[in-house]
């Protein structure tokens, strides 16, 4: 979503015209108009009412309007963020789980790089357990885990996000598209699975050891950026967090099921000592973190 066009979104509401729009922003009408459908293209509903020469928001847009002037504070934020961090250097030591670095790792990264440059950033993948350890011995300044809610006196969490996990199959599969899908009817289908150790598997097991039966996946393996690969490919269903599979399934590669008694929510944490000195570099990747968690990632 182009902030351009959110930003030519805000000022037509507040103007009400699409020529004098055009001309405060030193645009030509054209211009104006694209950028608008292309964001009502984006968002999926239309954004205002054109009646003559007037423009009026729609209910819809009248909500989204608040949240756009949202994203433009947070992009007021973060050019002031980049101003600071052309003279903020050092380095910062990270730890994540794994399947958050394969999904979104890469453009958390370049964002954080993108403002500041002279900082150094060493990151460790790990379950959320060790990662806990990590930061106990001061060998992290920060990490980002999933699981229950860390209950730890050495610990402060600095931010938590519920998300759910969910069975997902390719779009070919043939319970993609039921609704109320039993549990046995799943598991009787091929499984790619995380390891045993992991919390999603566990989890799993615990499901259907309740429904009486034995999990016997078709893979087990410690990359869910494999598991995603071989579900698109129609080899059979996996049970991961959904942030995981969002950008697959919003590309209609991916099919999440709709299985009875699914609801089971688990918390992305960003924690930290709590007698760890928080460095400008420190908060500055906390800030943009949360607001990546916030804009990107779906619950």
């Amino acid at each position: 979503m182009e902030l351009r066009n959110i930003e030519t979104f805000i000022k037509l509401s507040e103007l009400g015209n699409f020529s004098r729009t055009a001309e405060y922003l030193s645009y030509s009408q054209s211009t104006v108009t694209v950028q608008v459908q292309q964001l009502e293209k984006e968002l999926g509903f239309q954004l205002f009412e054109r009646i003559g020469k007037k423009v009026v928001l729609t209910n819809m847009g009248k909500l989204f309007l608040s949240k756009a002037k949202e994203m433009q504070k947070i992009e007021e934020q973060m050019l002031h963020l980049r101003d600071m961090g052309k003279e903020i250097s050092g380095t910062l030591r990270v730890g994540s789980i794994e399947s958050l670095i394969n999904s979104y790792g890469a453009d958390l990264i370049h964002e954080y790089h993108r403002y500041f440059p002279k900082v150094t950033l060493e990151i460790k993948t790990s379950h959320t357990t060790e990662l806990l350890q990590l930061i106990k011995q001061n060998a992290l300044d920060i990490a980002v885990g999933f699981g229950i809610k860390i209950a730890d006196k050495d610990s402060t969490i600095v931010y938590a996000r519920p998300y759910r996990l969910s069975f997902v199959a390719g779009p070919g599969n043939n319970l993609a598209g039921l609704k109320k899908i039993k549990l046995n009817e799943v598991l009787a289908q091929p499984l790619l699975l995380t390891e045993r150790s992991s919390i999603y598997r566990q989890e799993l097991e615990e499901m259907a050891a309740n429904e009486n039966v034995t999990i016997s996946p078709l893979i087990e393996i410690d990359s869910t950026a494999v598991l995603m690969e071989l579900v698109q490919k129609g080899l059979g269903i996996s049970f991961l967090p959904n942030y995981i599979f969002e950008k697959s399934l919003s590309k209609g590669n991916l099919a999440l099921l709709d299985v009875k008694g699914c609801n089971r929510k688990f918390w992305c944490q960003i924690f930290h000592h709590r007698n760890k000195w928080i460095s400008p570099a420190m908060q500055a990747f906390i800030d943009l973190t949360i607001n990546f968690f916030e804009n990107n990632l779906i619950r």
